[in-house]
């Protein structure tokens, strides 16, 4: 059984996000695939935060809960989705686990 401890939240370039969201659309996108499957081999990744932390109450504060819960604007940190060190948006994602 998968407990909690066993998924990491990251934060993730534009390019990762559209690849987790969409699949691979442009050189941009394998590029960014290519990364992703390199650094979480074993992992699948999902778009947004594996749980909320935002502090934000479901479901009494549901309404409160936004795009900026989990988009982090502008960033110059490594992208922890595909290594990427250009600067950029940031977005959160979740890795898992696969199962066996």
């Amino acid at each position: 059984m998968m407990t909690i401890s066993e998924y990491y939240d990251l934060t993730v370039c534009t390019d990762c996000l559209h690849v987790i969201c969409n699949g691979v659309e442009s050189d941009e996108h394998e590029r960014a695939a290519n990364g992703m499957a390199q650094l979480w081999k074993g992992y699948r990744l999902s778009p947004g935060k594996g749980y909320d932390d935002c502090d934000h109450r479901w479901p009494s504060d549901a309404e409160k809960h936004s795009y900026w819960c989990e988009d982090f604007g502008f960033s110059n940190a490594t992208c922890q989705g595909c290594g990427d060190p250009l600067a950029g948006d940031r977005h959160a994602a979740t890795a898992w686990p696969n199962r066996s």
